[in-house]
């Protein structure tokens, strides 16, 4: 993606979430992070659906699949803010594909295996039961 094409979403992002960590929840003051919810590592998706803003929590997440309840957020985001999402890629030249990333998320937990390890806060993991609908 690159810091430097990324610092352009920083501001939109941090409107749309109400200037809050997307995973926390805490008020986004010092470092800002646009991060891939589903892992570059894991699918390579720059799209704008696929981009949140965190904290600290990025760090933390790494490369780690998201815990149910990020999930359920993100889906809900991807349906309630459809619009926000295309107009922030429209005015910052960003690539918006939400078939795709919600085609991408959803094949990767409807095939995670049970004991699957899903990111949920700071150094805190929970286990996947099984596949999980995205």
């Amino acid at each position: 993606m690159g810091h430097r094409r990324a610092k352009r979403l920083v501001g939109e992002l941090s409107d749309l979430q109400h200037h809050e960590c997307f995973y926390c929840g805490d008020r986004l003051t010092g470092r800002r992070e646009v991060d891939h919810f589903l892992a570059w590592s894991r699918w390579p998706n720059d799209a704008i659906e696929n981009l949140v803003l965190a904290d600290r929590c990025n760090g933390h997440k790494s490369n780690h699949l998201a815990a149910t309840e990020h999930l359920l957020r993100w889906r809900t985001r991807l349906a309630a803010a459809a619009t926000d999402l295309r107009t922030i890629a429209a005015t910052t030249d960003w690539l918006t594909d939400p078939d795709r990333t919600h085609a991408l998320v959803h094949t990767t937990y409807t095939h995670m295996v049970a004991g699957t390890p899903l990111w949920l806060r700071g150094t805190e993991f929970e286990l996947a039961s099984g596949p999980t609908l995205a």
